[in-house]
């Protein structure tokens, strides 16, 4: 018993391999996570990216001189309290960083709206909602906004 103290000079093959599969343990879980913040990541770029063009699309259209028809691809603007009323207008493509983003926006003004003065109608205000969305389709970016009517 006291040879086998005396002449310890170094570990053993199995607290060699032992603390082997500890590191490869901890090291794996790590790099899970570095796996998972990269995907993160990327869906939050794609995420800043659409809703961004979606508010610049929106400020565009702000600042742009709409009739009603031009502004509804001539048809009449829907009517915001019946939805199914409500159209799809495709919008424009928008190259950006060797991507095609497809931009849509629905149309609607409030005309229903009994007794009152500054109704969407009487101040020439169309709501707008932008949506665009990413080439694969899994990311969509949405801003509403208001439009005035020449």
């Amino acid at each position: 018993m006291k040879y086998i103290l005396i002449n310890k000079k170094g570990f053993t093959l199995l607290e060699v391999v032992a603390s082997l599969a500890i590191i490869s343990i901890i090291l794996l879980s790590f790099a899970q996570l570095f796996v998972q913040s990269n995907r993160v990541a990327f869906f939050n770029n794609e995420k800043l990216i659409v809703t961004n063009l979606a508010d610049a699309v929106l400020g565009r259209m702000q600042n742009t001189s709409y009739t009603a028809k031009r502004l509804g691809n001539n048809e009449p603007i829907a009517n915001c309290s019946q939805p199914n009323t409500l159209k799809k207008l495709s919008g424009e493509n928008i190259q950006l960083n060797d991507k095609v983003y497809t931009v849509t926006y629905t149309a609607c003004q409030n005309s229903n709206i009994k007794n009152a003065l500054n109704s969407e109608q009487n101040l020439n205000l169309v709501r707008v909602t932008v949506s665009v969305t990413t080439p694969n389709g899994k990311t969509t970016g949405k801003t509403e906004g208001y439009v005035v009517l020449e």
